[in-house]
């Protein structure tokens, strides 16, 4: 197996209040049309028979593709990554790909001496060179399946509760607040859909590590071939430092909080959370969260 991931500083909390539903729907809308040049309907028939993966995330301070594959299918991956980073600038000359990659080999049992196929690294160019535009009927049954999403989430008993602890822990920012029906009537699915297309345009931003079963000297040409081809724009697009990103717009409650929330129910079920807060530095913020799991994991 092959594991890769690629990252890059700057997310949702660089938006302006008034951008933010349009761009949060943004990952959504693409992904009914087809972040990969393609419906994924269609894209699933020609992976047939393959093993190659790739997802993308956009968050609060990062965005994120990463994925899995057999050995014999990394070439795929990377190809259909790269391959939306051209189709969304088709103006820009290929001067190379600028991303910091870190390859690690870990030689399975019958070692590495894999051939790479073509289909792996076809899945990352084709991330970054597709232009996502919304279409009607695509559009249509995104909101559609929003709304349901929301009903059903308001029949929840559950949801009083979770939206009520969001509420007091994050002083109702709209950053946490649940979307609400009116929310959705005012998302601008161009707006979405351009601010995704700028999530993954610009390789110069991105930092890749891939880990696996694989032989560097057969990886190395593969990933200058099909991660060294994505075209730079010409200009910086979604560039930033880590130390430099924006903080969520919320305030945490200056006193101690105690609330009961009711809900009608058909069976009595209780839930409490404890919630406190906690500063975190930046070169300890990642090992404070593994800890968090390890922690997290023994406790279950």
């Amino acid at each position: 197996m092959v594991l890769f991931t690629g990252f890059s500083y700057g997310g949702l909390s660089e938006l302006p209040e008034n951008e933010y539903f349009s761009c949060s729907m943004g990952s959504t809308i693409a992904g009914e049309i087809g972040v990969f040049g393609y419906k994924p309907s269609v894209l699933m028939d020609m992976l047939a028979g393959k093993r190659a993966e790739v997802g993308t995330k956009v968050g609060a301070y990062m965005r994120t593709f990463s994925g899995d594959c057999s050995p014999s299918d990394l070439e795929t991956a990377l190809q259909i990554c790269l391959y939306q980073c051209a189709e969304s600038c088709p103006m820009y000359e290929s001067i190379g790909f600028t991303m910091a990659v870190r390859v690690f080999s870990v030689v399975g049992l019958q070692g590495s001496n894999v051939m790479v196929n073509v289909k792996t690294f076809q899945l990352v160019y084709q991330l970054f060179t597709t232009n996502v535009k919304p279409g009607e009927e695509e559009v249509k049954i995104v909101m559609q399946m929003a709304e349901e999403a929301v009903h059903a989430q308001e029949r929840d008993p559950y949801t009083a509760f979770a939206n009520r602890v969001r509420e007091l822990n994050y002083g109702n920012s709209y950053f946490f607040r649940p979307i609400r029906i009116s929310d959705l009537r005012k998302v601008d699915p161009l707006k979405a859909c351009q601010y995704f297309n700028n999530c993954f345009k610009d390789p110069s931003t991105f930092t890749v590590v891939i880990v696996g079963n694989i032989d560097p000297a057969i990886a190395g040409p593969l990933i200058l071939q099909y991660l060294g081809g994505i075209p730079k724009p010409p200009e910086p697009i979604l560039h930033f430092n880590r130390d430099d990103l924006r903080g969520l717009p919320f305030t945490f409650p200056a006193t101690v909080i105690r609330e009961v929330v009711r809900s009608p129910m058909v069976e009595a079920q209780c839930s409490v959370q404890l919630c406190f807060p906690v500063e975190l530095k930046n070169e300890t913020m990642v090992w404070h969260s593994f800890d968090s799991s390890i922690k997290s994991s023994k406790l279950i």
